[in-house]
């Protein structure tokens, strides 16, 4: 019920009343991972960064422990999974530690890898299940990071090796047609070396479903 009062407290703004009871949840009950991602969360967007991260170091800590197995049986906790690990890379970048956003990155990436093997999702958009869409979805966001920390931190090591499985994810979405823009967007098109026919593809389905939005 404390945890549930923390939602309740962060939708209506009081984050402060939110943290003391997501903090509240974690003291009564130190395994439970979704009261550090939560307070993690409210750390990294209304505090300060950096206390962000032991907190979802934390979780991620939970999570592997009790499922060793690592989303072969426990599937229903990757959601959250990979959300302490691209939260946490993200939390690294805001601070400047582009290695650990790096690692934890590349690690996400290869546990995306394994829960698609796990689930077999297909290629097949009418057999595309709602849990394999979402791995898709979390597959676009992590290569987007990747790019982004390499560009930042002027990081060139399998440069082109990383566009080219950028620009395969972000053509195989909307081949797809599961309406998941990136990780290659138009105006980041024109920074890279890419075709002008994938430029244009990726600029047209862009519009596409800002149209598909305002209808």
């Amino acid at each position: 019920a404390t945890f549930y009062k923390g939602i309740t407290y962060q939708h209506s703004g009081d984050i402060q009343s939110a943290a003391n009871m997501y903090f509240e949840v974690t003291e009564r009950c130190p395994i439970h991972y979704k009261a550090f991602l939560n307070l993690a969360t409210l750390h990294q967007k209304y505090g300060n960064v950096s206390n962000s991260i032991p907190y979802y170091l934390k979780g991620i800590q939970i999570i592997e422990s009790y499922n060793q197995s690592m989303l072969t049986n426990q599937f229903t906790l990757t959601e959250e999974y990979f959300m302490l690990y691209a939260n946490s890379a993200l939390a690294y970048m805001q601070i400047g530690n582009f290695y650990k956003a790096f690692e934890s990155t590349t690690r996400l990436i290869a546990i995306l890898e394994r829960a698609s093997l796990a689930l077999n999702c297909s290629l097949d958009k009418s057999t595309q299940s709602e849990q394999c869409i979402k791995i898709r979805r979390s597959f676009t966001n992590a290569f987007g990071n990747l790019l982004t920390i390499q560009q930042a931190s002027v990081y060139w090591l399998r440069w082109e090796e990383l566009i080219h499985q950028n620009l395969y994810s972000t053509l195989e979405s909307i081949s797809l047609g599961v309406h998941i823009m990136g990780p290659i967007l138009p105006f980041t098109s024109l920074l890279l070396p890419i075709s002008l026919q994938h430029r244009l593809l990726i600029a047209s389905s862009l519009l596409l479903l800002l149209l598909l939005l305002l209808l």
